[in-house]
Order: C-alpha cells, then structure tokens, then sequence
C-alpha cells in the first residue's frame, strides 16, 4: 500500500512538472523570408539576418534572397539585418504558431 501512495505522489508531480513546462516554452514554427538589396536595387550577396537574442538566422544567396525557418518561444523579436560596408537595418516581427512573414 505505501508504494501506490508514493507511485500516485510521484506521478502527479511529474504530470504537473510536464505539463507546466510545455506551457512555459510555447514553441512556435516560422518562416520568414525576403531578399536584401542595395541603394541601386542590385542583389546584396552575403547579408546577415539574424534574429536579435537567439542564435537564429542565415545569409542572402547569390540572388540577395534569403529563408529562416524554425522554431523560438511565441512573441516580438527583432530581425536585424546586416553587411559589410551598409548601415545594419532592423525590422520588428511578431512569431506565433505558422507564422510566414514577407520582408
């Protein structure tokens, strides 16, 4: 009898750890997308963008078009975007579940 007690004890605990956690870290699937280009409307090869905080971004291709897609908390982040030469510029997005943005 004592171990049913303490396997229900345990049991419940753990359920509520589980369950508290994945509210806590609400993930939320992204894709954002664009292309970078210069003062003269010419491909910039090479940009940077990164979202601000995380360890999450990529570089333009040889078209200055770039793809991200990932998973980070839901909420506002700070996409930044950088090159050698240019000033950096930054954007303001919001992520939530399926999130696609165009920028």
């Amino acid at each position: 009898m004592f171990n049913i007690l303490h396997l229900k004890k345990w049991s419940s605990a753990i359920f509520l750890l589980v369950l508290t956690q994945a509210a806590i870290y609400a993930q939320a699937t992204f894709n954002i997308k664009g292309s970078v280009k210069d003062a003269n409307n010419e491909a910039i090869i090479g940009a940077a963008i990164m979202i601000d905080g995380t360890s999450v971004g990529t570089i333009t291709d040889v078209e200055g078009m770039y793809d991200i897609i990932g998973n980070l908390p839901t909420g506002d982040y700070t996409v930044s975007i950088s090159y050698v030469g240019h000033s950096t510029s930054f954007r303001e997005i919001k992520l939530s579940e399926g999130s696609n943005s165009q920028m």
